[in-house]
């Protein structure tokens, strides 16, 4: 996405903020889904997280789904994902990349 200018040094805060929403959500997924007993980490599904839980108060998981909700939010507008990838035109770009060897060869033919 840098090489054909899509991303550029303006979209580096936004790239950041995704990076940091993706960050957030493996470390809550991680929370959630792990627990160590006995000095040994082992997963756990949701079901065993929830027991005894409002899956709608519960502070990880609501985070979690925030920073999903950022992260795909962030994704989109970079173009991270198939449908917003869709959206740009990538061919466009290509044809305003200069090739050099090409650039070489029709200096020669002058």
């Amino acid at each position: 996405m840098i090489d054909v200018g899509v991303l550029t040094v303006v979209d580096w805060s936004a790239f950041e903020l995704c990076c940091e929403a993706y960050g957030q959500y493996r470390e809550l997924h991680d929370a959630i889904y792990h627990v160590v007993e006995d000095g040994k980490r082992r997963k756990r599904g949701l079901a065993e997280y929830l027991d005894g839980r409002n899956s709608q108060t519960s502070p990880e998981l609501t985070a979690m789904h925030k920073a999903i909700e950022s992260f795909l939010k962030y994704s989109n507008v970079l173009g991270l994902n198939p449908v917003s990838r869709n959206r740009i035109d990538l061919k466009e770009k290509e044809k305003e990349k200069k090739d050099p060897m090409e650039d070489m060869w029709n200096e020669a033919a002058k």
